[in-house]
């Protein structure tokens, strides 16, 4: 029989939810599926076959992107069969992925039953609607699988470049699409990336079997013509962007309206070299070589603005409409930062005219995601600021 893994519950909360997890495992027969070898009557211990491999982002660190999306398909359809006998998983992420000789393998099933009481997933992988305190659902395997998608493609949280910030999914925007951040990715991929992780659960794919399709599909399409993971000159993208996407839509995301000045200042140096001159974004003109949409622009106006031009330097991050218009992603490298951690008098005095997005603050205090909750969170205990839209704002009682 080989060596086991056996899982024993710490409450009885988690006995009753081992217990579904072995009804639900015998019920599935599929080679990316833990298998249940016994499960005690009452939530006990659950008896599984042991999985001899690391954990799925360990194993994909240097792999290339056809081989990880294999394995991603091969999770899908497992997520799929799961979904079909009335079940969900929960809890996707790497390191509930083991990649044994056989090839990857799901485990741990914390919510094993649609409807299981309780908080079950991960901070930075649970879908929106989780976090709101909702049960689990397949709409939300779907998005966590788009979450382990990016980081095992690329090593980066697609809510979040900083490091830290892979708590809460707070964003209505990514900071990131794989094609932004890895060179060799096929065409289309940021697209499904886009659907996977789309806020509202309803415009996500229903079926993960076409998913998992589509990723083994994509592994043939031909290479979306990134430009280079690390962008060492803007001259060099300028010259890049004309070779391959002459014509096409090119958007440069940035941290902050400043750390894009040195860019446009040298894409219009490149421009000029390449006898095409700058336009600012109120004024494209016809056959303008790139705009520049100053922080917060709605993506109806880049779009606008992109109907002339081939290059967009925006100052936030990727939005949806972009994505569907076919848009080439790539993020600015931000510069390490040398100011000090803003105090919690700077955060209240930047509320002093009313409620403000999360993103919006932290793009104004100069923190990642998880820093400013950190600071928020003792304003919000001591009831000096509190959370509106479901946390995706934040005002002080006192202002409107």
């Amino acid at each position: 029989m080989g060596l086991l893994a056996v899982k024993v519950p710490g409450t009885a909360d988690a006995a009753l939810r081992l217990c579904r997890q072995g009804a639900l495992l015998r019920r599935v027969d599929h080679p990316a599926l833990i298998r249940c070898l016994d499960v005690c009557p009452r939530g006990g211990w659950l008896a599984t076959p042991w999985v001899d491999g690391p954990t799925a982002d360990v194993w994909a660190a240097g792999r290339p992107a056809t081989t990880v999306l294999a394995a991603l398909a091969a999770v899908a359809d497992a997520l799929a069969a799961l979904h079909r006998a009335g079940g969900v998983h929960g809890d996707v992420k790497p390191h509930n992925i083991l990649v044994g000789a056989g090839g990857p393998v799901l485990v741990d099933l914390d919510g094993a039953a649609p409807g299981a009481p309780g908080f079950s997933g991960t901070p930075g992988y649970a879908a929106p609607e989780q976090l709101r305190g909702r049960a689990a659902t397949p709409a939300c395997d779907a998005f966590a699988l788009g979450v382990t998608l990016v980081q095992l493609l690329t090593g980066a949280h697609p809510f979040s470049l900083e490091p830290r910030a892979q708590a809460l999914v707070l964003s209505a925007c990514l900071a990131s699409t794989p094609g932004m951040l890895r060179a060799d990715l096929p065409a289309g991929l940021d697209a499904l990336t886009w659907q996977l992780l789309h806020r509202d659960p309803d415009r996500r794919p229903s079926d993960l079997a076409a998913v998992a399709a589509a990723l083994l599909e994509l592994r043939a399409a031909p290479v979306a013509h990134h430009p280079p993971a690390v962008l060492a000159t803007w001259r060099a993208v300028s010259a890049w962007w004309v070779q391959a996407h002459r014509g096409g839509l090119l958007v440069l995301h940035g941290p902050s309206r400043a750390a894009l000045g040195a860019v446009e200042g040298a894409l219009a140096a490149a421009a000029r070299v390449d006898g095409v001159a700058q336009r600012p974004l109120d004024d494209p003109g016809p056959g303008g070589a790139w705009v520049a949409a100053p922080v917060g622009a709605p993506a109806s106006v880049v779009l606008r603005a992109a109907q002339t031009a081939r290059v967009v330097c925006a100052a936030d991050r990727p939005r949806l409409p972009l994505a569907a218009a076919g848009a080439t992603h790539v993020a600015v490298p931000a510069a390490p930062s040398t100011r000090a951690r803003p105090d919690a008098s700077r955060l209240l005095a930047a509320l002093a005219d009313g409620p403000r997005s999360v993103d919006d603050l932290a793009h104004t205090l100069g923190l990642g995601a998880l820093d400013l909750l950190d600071l928020a969170e003792p304003l919000l205990d001591a009831g000096r600021l509190e959370e509106r839209r479901s946390g995706l704002m934040l005002a002080r009682p006192d202002r409107a």
